[in-house]
């Protein structure tokens, strides 16, 4: 496998709330998360939260694999089991049930029983731009995206069925191939998709390819640039980009803004060192909840809310090692669930935040 496929691979993060909705014929179990009496055993940090259709949540963790809880048990699953990889970024279910993990090794499905890692064979259909069968290409509420071994591939889970999908991807001289790595997806209201990569964010709907980079956003690649670990088409139909360094800059119909500097939570670009606190520059997860708020997951400070008109920040717990959020999700119920990288998943209150797992 290439540098290239293992960037990609490792960095695959679905934002995408799209790929977390599945049909299934059995009734959901109701589980009280109050109920738990226990806790992950994960050390390594949580980067994936799931609540499948029958109503079990997964925890994919950082190094050590990927945990269910029936609301009574917690069963561990790693590579001795047959999971792909220890790494589980996201988690997603297709309309047949089946349970997908994005881990850093590679994709892997599972049935409830077996482990099948998601291999490049013949068997697997390859859907090209300008070819014919591009009209498979719109996305729908149920399809499941995950990033490919290579730059310019992309998967759609659809109904069980694996499709590779090909498309343009340009490389300036001046970037490696390993700055398009991807980091996320996003599906549009208009049936396209977002991608995420490291140096920008590309726009696909099957026929066209559209770039929103350094170039577009009018940085000069040096004291300002895109690094690209978060991404959210909003039920509005705004365009939330999070970055490692710039924080989140907002593409609302013909027009991009410094989301970050408009609240004055940028305080200049800082990729590998820790941020004051007060800022959101570090962006590693954006989610909707279903108020409308806009939340960010940010990696020195904690988490972030913004309701329409004000921003306001909140840390999970000052004893922890870091306030870094991998993943923000809200279950059935409505609760929202926070991502730890410091173990354990959290619980939003109404006020602050418990810890659940």
């Amino acid at each position: 496998m290439s540098l290239l496929a293992m960037i990609a691979l490792v960095v695959l993060q679905s934002a995408c709330s799209g790929n977390r909705v599945a049909k299934s014929s059995q009734e959901a179990i109701e589980i009280n998360l109050s109920d738990a009496k226990d806790t992950l055993k994960f050390t390594s940090g949580i980067r994936s939260i799931f609540q499948d259709s029958k109503g079990n949540y997964w925890f994919g963790s950082h190094q050590e694999g990927v945990c269910k809880y029936d609301g009574k048990t917690f069963s561990y699953y790693t590579t001795e089991n047959g999971l792909c990889g220890n790494q589980v970024i996201t988690i997603g279910e297709d309309e047949t049930g089946t349970l997908w993990f994005g881990t850093g090794s590679g994709l892997c499905s599972y049935d409830g029983t077996v482990f099948t890692t998601a291999t490049g064979s013949s068997d697997f259909p390859k859907i090209r731009l300008n070819n014919s069968e591009n009209s498979s290409f719109v996305s729908t509420a149920t399809d499941l995206w995950f990033a490919g071994e290579n730059s310019n591939e992309i998967i759609r889970i659809d109904k069980g069925r694996i499709h590779k999908i090909h498309y343009p991807l340009r490389i300036p001289a001046k970037w490696n191939e390993g700055d398009y790595g991807i980091t996320g997806f996003s599906k549009s209201n208009k049936g396209g998709l977002w991608i995420a990569h490291y140096s920008g964010v590309a726009y696909f709907d099957g026929n066209a390819i559209q770039f929103l980079n350094d170039s577009t956003m009018h940085f000069d690649g040096e004291s300002k640039y895109m690094h690209v670990r978060s991404i959210l088409e909003d039920s509005k139909g705004r365009l939330w980009i999070g970055n490692n360094g710039i924080g989140v800059q907002l593409k609302e119909k013909d027009s991009i803004i410094h989301f970050s500097e408009k609240f004055n939570l940028f305080k200049g670009e800082a990729i590998r060192v820790k941020s004051p606190a007060g800022t959101l520059m570090h962006v590693f997860a954006i989610h909707e909840d279903s108020k409308g708020n806009i939340w960010f997951g940010d990696r020195d400070t904690g988490i972030w809310r913004y309701d329409g008109k004000e921003m306001k920040n909140f840390y999970l717990d000052f004893n922890l090692n870091t306030q870094h959020i991998w993943d923000i999700y809200e279950d059935r119920s409505g609760n929202l669930l926070f991502a730890s990288a410091d173990r354990g998943v959290f619980r939003y209150n109404g006020n602050g935040f418990d810890r659940v797992f």
